[in-house]
């Protein structure tokens, strides 16, 4: 069962950079580091399987919003998409992923970023 939650295939997202200079993905804001980052921090989302065990029919998609700052921490979490119909499932996600840690960027970098993130049940 644990593998029915999974990060989809549809890559996160760098929304927008938080400030007016001309936009430069950090190394540490790729695509690759955030599903890395992801992939470490996974665990913290454990509770959340107690929905997909109790609605083993469950399907769909839930888009989180991420806000990260430079560094690492998880400031703010929210559920741009959810067609799961399981309202519970956005906020455990959305709950769970404020205890992430991402790499810091380094301080000449020092921005705060907003990524989306999609996860795919099925």
């Amino acid at each position: 069962m644990m593998d029915t939650l999974l990060i989809s295939n549809q890559p996160p997202s760098l929304d927008h950079l938080q400030d007016n200079r001309p936009v430069v993905i950090p190394p540490e804001r790729s695509e690759a580091a955030i599903r890395e980052g992801v992939r470490i921090n996974f665990h913290l989302i454990g509770p959340c399987f107690a929905f997909v065990k109790d609605n083993p029919d469950l399907q769909g998609v839930v888009k989180l919003d991420l806000t990260i700052t430079p560094g690492g921490r998880v400031r703010r979490t929210g559920v741009i998409d959810n067609t799961t119909g399981n309202r519970g499932l956005g906020r455990c996600l959305a709950s769970a992923a404020t205890l992430w840690m991402f790499k810091p960027v380094k301080e000449e970098e020092d921005r705060i970023v907003t990524v989306t993130l999609p996860f795919r049940l099925r």
